[in-house]
């Protein structure tokens, strides 16, 4: 369990391009600007000198990355980053702070909001970021992804029975990809945020740098019984895998606003309020 719930200041570490130094501690005085959004629920900031785990600074319970393969932190966008090679992953063990829960059946499901750093190459076909989705078979499909098509954000929701040829007729998965919106894929960091909410007056939305798309979600349950993987699909599903870096990997179950993320975009190397 976390030890308290106050916040504080978050580190202050150098912008992208300096030398990452060894974490200070925390400095004193007022909270940093801006505060962390509402309902925070796991938050990987990839500061560690090393792997093999990446701590978890949100919700209640610390969901432990464990990496899979060596996994450098490099300098990040804020601070470090974690830096796949294409064959390394992130996994976090199943937990209720992992999944988004509710089907609507009583007008309730938890609001989705999902927010990281992104720095990649990977401009070409479909690149799983991460991925929570159980696979059995060719007619079951559950959970929810964040991946990238042709460098384009997009995420992935899953309910469960269904063909697999996502947006088709009784598919079991839609995608939503951000082709409105700027490619990630072209070497820099790059800020991606992705809201939804899930019953009555459903709405999604799409940040990349500032800018947004909308979309409307599907209803239902994607609660999956899978582990969370950090740069690869479910080994479920397949064995695709991402390469790049991530930094600041934040879940929150409330639905965001594009001035919540504003804040957190333009604040850039300074961070955000911890919470201890």
């Amino acid at each position: 369990m976390k030890s308290s719930i106050r916040l504080i200041c978050a580190l202050l570490f150098v912008c992208a391009g300096a030398a990452a130094q060894g974490p200070p501690p925390p400095p004193t005085g007022p909270c940093c600007w801006p505060p962390l959004p509402p309902a925070l629920a796991d938050w990987w900031t990839f500061d560690e000198p090393a792997g093999p785990t990446s701590s978890d600074f949100g919700g209640a319970v610390n969901n432990v990355g464990t990496d899979n393969g060596a996994i450098p932190r490099v300098t990040g966008e804020v601070g470090r980053a974690a830096s796949f090679n294409g064959a390394t992953w992130i996994e976090v063990a199943n937990h209720n702070e992992v999944n988004f829960i509710g089907d609507c059946v009583l007008d309730f499901a938890e609001p989705i909001a999902i927010d990281f750093w992104i720095r990649t190459t990977q401009a070409n076909g479909t690149v799983p970021v991460l991925d929570k989705r159980d696979r059995n078979g060719a007619n079951f499909l559950r959970g929810y992804a964040v991946y990238l098509s042709n460098g384009h954000v997009g995420f992935q929701m899953a309910l469960g029975g269904g063909n697999q040829i996502c947006n088709s007729s009784s598919s079991a998965c839609s995608n939503f990809t951000a082709t409105a919106l700027p490619s990630v894929a072209n070497g820099q960091w790059h800020f991606v945020g992705i809201t939804l909410s899930r019953c009555r007056g459903a709405q999604g939305l799409l940040y990349v740098d500032g800018l947004t798309q909308t979309f409307q979600p599907r209803v239902g349950n994607i609660v999956s019984a899978s582990n969370l993987t950090i740069g690869r699909l479910s080994p479920s599903v397949g064995s695709s895998f991402f390469k790049g870096e991530l930094d600041e990997l934040e879940f929150f179950k409330a639905l965001l606003t594009k001035t919540h993320f504003d804040g957190i975009f333009n604040k850039k190397c300074a961070g955000k309020c911890r919470m201890y």
